[in-house]
């Protein structure tokens, strides 16, 4: 699946707040695993899987993208199956995952973005959290991502629900002229 990004995503489940980072964005991390430029980026502590370590990441605090970008969110599955190319295949499982629609004047943003940071390590936060960082493999043109993980259904629902709140309140503060959170 073109869209999935996110296979095996760094998860953290700890809110290292960094102010430039609430709503929901995209950001680049940084390929050094030593202290960085503070003023360019910030450190997070994440892990590969619930079963690593933790280990610091230096996330570039510029957003590619943040909320005003995004269109929605929803839930749905990816069925992983064991021979791909067996007619029918053999469904081994499915997959909760978060799908996230840009708008359509962001995609060509979003386009440019992962094409920047192909064989690189983005993160994607919402409200001072990394919800996942992973390796872009290849740029996203159709300005729909599908991110999975360790995550339940009820999870993926939470996900969801967070950030298309994250985005009504951008829409409805855009509208009133209010761009206060």
């Amino acid at each position: 699946m073109k869209n999935m990004i996110l296979l095996g995503c760094l998860l953290s489940f700890f809110g290292f707040a960094a102010s430039a980072y609430a709503g929901f964005s995209m950001n680049a991390v940084s390929d050094e695993t030593v202290v960085v430029n503070p003023k360019k980026y910030a450190m997070f502590e994440t892990t590969l899987n619930r079963f690593e370590p933790k280990h610091k990441i230096w996330v570039q605090k510029e957003a590619g993208l943040t909320e005003e970008d995004v269109d929605s969110a929803k839930s749905g599955s990816a069925e992983i199956v064991e021979d791909p190319w067996a007619v029918p295949p053999k469904v081994l499982d499915r997959l909760p995952i978060v799908e996230i629609r840009f708008k359509s004047t962001s995609r060509k943003k979003l386009e440019s973005f992962t094409a920047e940071n192909v064989n690189k390590i983005v993160a994607i936060m919402i409200d001072d959290e990394i919800l996942a960082a992973t390796k872009v493999y290849e740029p996203i043109t159709d300005g729909i991502i599908q991110i999975n993980s360790n995550w339940t259904a009820e999870e993926v629902s939470h996900i969801v629900d967070r950030l298309n709140k994250i985005v009504k309140r951008k829409n409805e503060g855009q509208q009133g002229g209010d761009t206060r959170r």
